[in-house]
C-alpha cells in the first residue's frame, strides 16, 4: 500500500478576524490533522527536529497523528516534511527514540 505522509509547518490564517496562529499540519492519502497552539518561534527550522518535535509534543497523542506515525513506523517508509522527502533511514532514530510516545 502506497501512502505519502507529510508534516508541514504552517502559519494559520482566521480569515474573519486577521487572528494568527502557528503549528503543524499531519497528512496522508487517508487522514488529516492540525495543531495550531504552537507559538510563533516555537516551530524547529530544523525538519528532523521538526519531527522529533512532533512526537514529543501532544500532537503524538491525536489519534489521527498516531495512526500516521503508526504507519510510518510500522511500514517503515520514508516521509515529507516541508518540501523533502526523507528516507526511513533518515528518521528511524527519531520513532525508535519516541516508540514509548505513539500509540500501538
Amino acid at each position: 500500500m502506497s501512502n505519502q505522509v507529510n508534516i508541514v509547518p504552517t502559519q494559520f490564517t482566521n480569515m474573519r478576524t486577521s487572528t494568527i496562529s502557528y503549528g503543524v499540519r499531519i497528512y496522508d492519502q487517508y487522514h488529516c490533522m492540525y495543531s495550531n497552539h504552537w507559538r510563533k518561534g516555537q516551530i524547529p527550522d530544523d525538519d528532523l527536529e521538526l519531527l522529533q518535535f512532533c512526537l514529543n509534543d501532544d500532537v503524538s497523542f491525536n489519534e489521527v497523528a498516531s495512526t500516521i506515525f503508526d504507519y510510518v513506523a510500522e511500514e517503515q517508509t520514508g516521509l515529507y516534511i516541508g518540501e523533502e522527502w526523507y528516507e526511513w533511514d533518515q528518521v528511524k532514530h527519531l520513532f525508535e527514540d519516541n516508540n514509548s510516545n505513539l500509540k500501538r
